[in-house]
């Protein structure tokens, strides 16, 4: 396993190589945050409400539409910028091939990204508006946690989904200490984000920390999982070490 200033140097000189690619990739954030948002606030946010209201069968299938629209555009660019850091060991991939396999990756990656954003709304269904809604952002985060070298396990193993799922979790526990790092540290950079946010308040306080959010932390941790992922293969320490 690299030491941990290999991983730091070699995650940011991808996200500066590929800067371009993870602007792209923040405007995708942008466009599902704002259509998850749209499936929440059909919901309503008081648990009463929601199971009281006997909602037309019109308003679950926009919810539904809305993650569907979500889990594609996600996995699409996610499926991008985490094969076009693996590119870096791969120079004679062939365009065709690229395309052939983002669209693959994308595919398994929508399946998982769809049950996963099924759950988080089931998650929000139930707790919404009740004394233990605190629970919501922690269910996420531990969601999260099962599947967290999904996406690099796809786009860089080239597996479906069942091994993608095994791969994911042989990987999380011969490496524990390491994913819990550099998922401590990110949890900690987005409760600072949102702290910036909450002090400059307001409209430019929510846009302040969606930028952070969007164009700084969400993709740089998606290129760091994809170093720590790469670490698996020998030749790949090697490379990285030397790059």
């Amino acid at each position: 396993m690299l030491k941990v200033k290999n991983i730091v140097k070699n995650s940011l000189l991808s996200y500066f190589k590929h800067f371009h690619v993870v602007v792209g990739y923040a405007i995708a954030l942008l466009i599902t945050l704002f259509i998850n948002n749209f499936a929440f606030s059909l919901m309503g946010n008081d648990v009463t409400f929601v199971y009281a209201a006997g909602y037309p069968i019109y308003v679950y299938l926009l919810v539904l539409l809305a993650i569907v629209l979500s889990s594609l555009i996600y996995s699409m660019f996610t499926s991008i910028l985490v094969f076009v850091v693996r590119r870096d060991l791969f120079q004679g991939v062939k365009k065709m091939e690229m395309v052939k396999h983002i669209i693959k990756s994308t595919t398994s990656l929508f399946v998982i990204s769809f049950i996963v954003n099924i759950i988080y709304f089931i998650i929000y269904y139930i707790f919404v508006g009740t004394v233990v809604a605190f629970l919501i952002p922690v269910l996420y985060f531990i969601l999260a946690i099962f599947v967290f070298y999904c996406a690099q396990s796809i786009i860089i193993d080239e597996e479906g989904i069942g091994v993608a799922l095994e791969h994911n979790y042989k990987f999380m526990k011969n490496n524990k200490l390491t994913t819990f790092v550099v998922y401590l540290v990110f949890v900690v950079l987005i409760f600072i984000v949102s702290l910036i946010s909450m002090w400059i308040g307001g409209t430019t306080g929510l846009i302040v920390g969606l930028i952070l959010n969007t164009i700084f932390i969400v993709p740089l941790l998606e290129i760091t999982k994809t170093v720590i992922y790469l670490t698996k293969f020998n030749i790949f320490n090697s490379y990285l070490r030397h790059r």
